[in-house]
């Protein structure tokens, strides 16, 4: 964050801001995790390290959140504001203005889960 404050005069302040902030969050899987075709399994999978597998009455495993994906997001922010005193009265007035920007890429759900429960069709 830059901020400067400015006295226009001894009873009115200029006070402004600009702050940046920025968030990144890159997930990826190792590339020596199992994957269904190492089970046999002929399957298209967009990402295939990715795996959400369920055995009925036996075990469940998978990647949960750890999908490839990233989230990296940018807010800018401007802020203005001129402070008034007058007497014993003070009043505040300014704006604000923010821009988010949200670039995000997310593979969750992308292989959808594999169950099994033993029934089977012929």
């Amino acid at each position: 964050m830059v901020g400067d404050n400015y006295s226009i005069t001894p009873s009115i302040i200029n006070t402004a801001r600009v702050t940046f902030t920025r968030l990144r969050d890159n997930r990826a899987l190792a590339p020596n995790l199992f994957t269904l075709a190492d089970a046999g399994v002929k399957v298209f999978q967009y990402d295939p390290h990715f795996i959400n597998l369920s055995v009925s009455g036996a075990f469940a495993f998978g990647s949960g959140n750890g999908a490839t994906s990233h989230f990296n997001r940018n807010t800018y922010q401007l802020s203005d504001s001129v402070n008034i005193i007058h007497g014993k009265h003070q009043i505040e007035f300014g704006a604000e203005y923010q821009r988010l920007q949200m670039n995000e890429f997310n593979l969750l759900n992308a292989n959808g889960t594999v169950s099994f429960n033993g029934q089977f069709h012929e």
